[in-house]
């Protein structure tokens, strides 16, 4: 497929991203991915271009871009927080649509990038007509301390002891101090943005259509993203709950061609197999 480095501007710094079009045809669908933060995006690119040749292959456009202080983009990570991605986000939505205006919108996530693309796909003025959520962080507070544990054992098997005590850590990025997670420098302020995030219904505002696929190795549902749907139904909304038999390829170090979860995705927005 076509692949083309782009670059546009958010907040006054400029974003470093891949288009990913047909090699021919019309444009049906322009799709928006968002890409999870930390180490995560590193382990989650190569699945997430090969989604997207999927989907361009099919007739798709797909915009995959690093947010302000991530990646390739400008700008420090300690900086920014959730309200600046995704108001990145909308810029990049934005840009897409500006050059394939009359392709229906749909936005792809992962993790916190799933996050980010409910927030902003949950809009009241509705920006996307179809969103695909990959194993969302259903509660922020809990997935920050997950990453405290991490960030403590790895220190243990790196020096063999730990350096840091997750109270300790909790401790100071609640009194404005920053804390380093694996090179990023995690500040006060996303702490608690991350802190306050929580997806328990109800939804006072929902996409119009959706899916949200959950990765465990056995496949086995998810309660917090089983509520999740339920909520996601009542609210008026239409959406669809798989679950697919996949290790946590995000937090691997090497190829995990994730076979699966792209089948599923593809039939999910295309109905194409194969």
């Amino acid at each position: 497929m076509p692949e083309t480095s782009v670059v546009f501007e958010s907040g006054g710094r400029r974003l470093v991203g891949l288009l990913q079009t047909p090699f021919e045809g019309a444009v049906r669908e322009r799709w928006l991915f968002a890409y999870p933060l930390f180490e995560e995006r590193k382990s989650s690119q190569r699945v997430l271009v090969t989604m997207g040749r999927a989907l361009a292959a099919s007739g798709r456009a797909v915009l995959l871009f690093d947010y302000r202080g991530c990646g390739d983009s400008e700008g420090d990570f300690e900086a920014f927080s959730l309200p600046h991605w995704q108001a990145d986000l909308q810029t990049a939505a934005d840009w897409l649509a500006a050059r394939f205006p009359h392709a229906r919108p749909g936005i792809l996530g992962l993790r916190l990038g799933a996050t980010l693309a409910w927030r902003e796909a949950a809009r009241p003025e509705k920006p996307f007509d179809r969103v695909v959520l990959w194993s969302p962080v259903v509660n922020g507070q809990a997935y920050l301390v997950a990453e405290l544990r991490r960030k403590v054992m790895k220190e243990m098997l790196t020096f063999g002891a730990g350096q840091s005590r997750r109270d300790d850590l909790v401790r100071k990025l609640q009194a404005g101090e920053s804390v380093d997670f694996d090179g990023y420098a995690v500040s006060s302020s996303l702490f608690h943005d991350l802190a306050e995030w929580d997806s328990t219904p109800p939804f006072p505002s929902v996409p119009p259509e959706g899916a949200i696929i959950g990765l465990t190795p056995q496949a086995r549902p998810d309660p917090a993203l089983v509520r999740w749907a339920e909520a996601w139904q009542q609210a008026e909304g239409r959406c669809t709950l798989q679950f697919v038999a996949e290790p946590p390829f995000w937090s691997l170090i090497g190829l995990v061609p994730c076979t699966a979860l792209i089948r599923t995705t593809r039939f999910w927005i295309t109905g194409e197999t194969g």
